[in-house]
């Protein structure tokens, strides 16, 4: 169990800090499925229009947030997250806040989810996005970030106490 936490806890540090998303789970601990990389390089626009303008998203890699409580991993989160720009203009500026951006979120969301989880929790996805948009906004202002949106959000359990 311990050297599952520990393992656990440096997969979730190396997914925030690797430029491509990381996630590995061990056999027969869940379907094991590999996503799309990850930009690295300076961001794309997307193919969807809004208001006759390309709108522009920057990737994050894949968060996994491990909660410990009591020196023991209980659960860990996957979350992909993607930040829109208010206009293809800001990107540049967008992309110098990344290492920040990516910071922030990993640790409020570490902090929070260590704080307030429980076996019983249930977390609501509009409003972690609230808080991931507050966060995004107070790294890089409100004139670059106009949404933060969730791509994915799984749970993976330990079920072998339960």
């Amino acid at each position: 169990m311990r050297r599952t936490s520990i393992l656990l806890l440096l997969m979730g540090v190396m997914a925030v800090t690797s430029r491509a998303p990381l996630w590995a789970e061990e056999e027969g601990h869940g379907a094991a499925e590999k996503p799309k990389p990850k930009q690295s390089g300076p961001p794309e626009e997307s193919e969807e229009k809004s208001g006759g303008e390309a709108t522009p998203y920057m990737a994050l890699p894949t968060f996994i947030i491990p909660v410990i409580q009591d020196r023991q991993l209980v659960t860990a989160y996957s979350i992909d997250i993607t930040v829109e720009a208010t206009s293809k203009e800001i990107m540049p500026e967008l992309f110098i806040f990344r290492p920040r951006i990516i910071d922030a979120l990993f640790t409020d969301m570490y902090s929070v989810f260590c704080l307030v989880w429980s076996p019983d929790t249930r977390v609501l996805l509009k409003d972690l996005k609230v808080r991931l948009l507050r966060v995004t906004q107070k790294v890089a202002g409100k004139k670059r970030v106009r949404s933060v949106l969730i791509q994915s959000f799984g749970e993976q359990l330990d079920r072998k106490g339960a």
